[in-house]
């Protein structure tokens, strides 16, 4: 006799329940290589996630993949409480600077993730690009609608970027660093986009929605 097909209702249970296990992988992943670094392994993660070892390569097909995808998951996690925090936010200035300023806080906002780039500095550099992108976005329309006015826009960014990574570095590591000072290092920063210095420090004053 055949075996009977799953009811929809069953199908969704066991979808649901794929899911939450993948879940509870990635973020016992982030913990533990938020904790340990690149060198916690499978069996300490199956153990945060209370999970068999054979239940995390059903999803991952190696420990490269699973770090991967933790990371990115952490920084996709990021991405999106950020824009949560510019909702009716409509000044496109301050939409470029404001997750400049939330992403060197994000000791007191993610203490996970803070953990997390502090411990994986190798795996993180990797995502520097997509930042990049997004900050090139924002830059590109303040250009096209003339608000900004400068030559090679990409470059430009680019240090920005580089400027950003080492602000955030500096709040992790350097526990006298205090987040003031990643603000005027950012407002200096804003000159390289044609940004006067007098309106990049008028617009670092602004309240953050944190």
């Amino acid at each position: 006799m055949a075996s009977p097909r799953p009811t929809p209702a069953s199908t969704g249970r066991k979808s649901a329940y794929v899911a939450r296990n993948r879940a509870a992988i990635l973020k016992a992943a982030q913990h533990g290589l938020a904790d340990i670094g690149p060198e916690v392994t499978v069996d300490q993660i199956a153990e945060l996630a209370q999970m068999s070892v054979s239940t995390l390569y059903m999803h991952f097909q190696d420990k490269e993949e699973l770090f991967a995808t933790a990371i990115q998951g952490a920084f996709t996690d990021w991405e999106s409480w950020k824009d949560e925090q510019l909702v009716g936010i409509s000044d496109p200035l301050l939409r470029l600077i404001i997750p400049m300023r939330l992403y060197v806080r994000v000791a007191s906002t993610h203490p996970l993730y803070a953990n997390l780039i502090i411990r994986n500095h190798e795996m993180i550099s990797r995502l520097l690009p997509k930042f990049s992108v997004e900050i090139s976005k924002e830059v590109k329309s303040l250009v096209t609608s003339g608000k900004i006015v400068i030559d090679k826009p990409e470059t430009r960014v680019l240090n920005l970027t580089a400027v950003l990574f080492a602000q955030l570095q500096q709040q992790l590591l350097n526990p006298k660093r205090k987040i003031a000072e990643a603000d005027e290092a950012i407002a200096i920063a804003l000159t390289m986009l044609g940004i006067t210095e007098n309106a990049a420090k008028k617009i670092m004053t602004a309240k953050l929605p944190i």
